[in-house]
């Protein structure tokens, strides 16, 4: 019995994690798409801006991050979350380990007292017949 909890923890365990690290991928390389094609386009209208001659000059345009570099702190701000994830989720795998190394505490049954019997009754003392001579007389 001890034996196929311990498999089947392990099994859950490994199908949580392998379907976490599946489902984490994928968001990730949705992500990376996205702000790939987020800097592509960036990139174009800049380049496009850049080629039009009227247009004011900004005050502290220089601070603001280029597209290419707000996609770079997107990416990276994704793959921390993503290995905070996977620690997470490797942490808690350990501790479902842990927790089925433990061998069970087993309660041992408590004896249950038996209902008290009730007091027995006294047998009611049954009065002599009556003879019929006597009832005559």
């Amino acid at each position: 019995m001890r034996d196929e909890i311990q498999k089947f923890t392990k099994n859950a365990a490994d199908n949580y994690t392998e379907t976490n690290d599946r489902v984490l991928d994928a968001v990730v390389d949705t992500n990376r798409k996205a702000v790939d094609f987020a800097v592509k386009t960036a990139d174009q209208v800049a380049e496009r801006i850049e080629q039009i001659d009227d247009l004011p000059e900004f005050k502290f345009a220089d601070k603001v991050p280029t597209p290419a570099e707000t996609g770079a702190r997107y990416l990276d701000f994704v793959e921390r979350a993503v290995e905070m994830n996977r620690e997470f989720t490797q942490r808690m795998v350990e501790r479902l380990l842990e927790v089925d190394a433990v061998a069970p505490v087993v309660e041992k049954p408590v004896a249950k007292k038996a209902p008290a019997k009730p007091a027995a009754k006294k047998p009611v003392a049954k009065k002599a017949p009556v003879s019929k001579t006597a009832a005559a007389s």
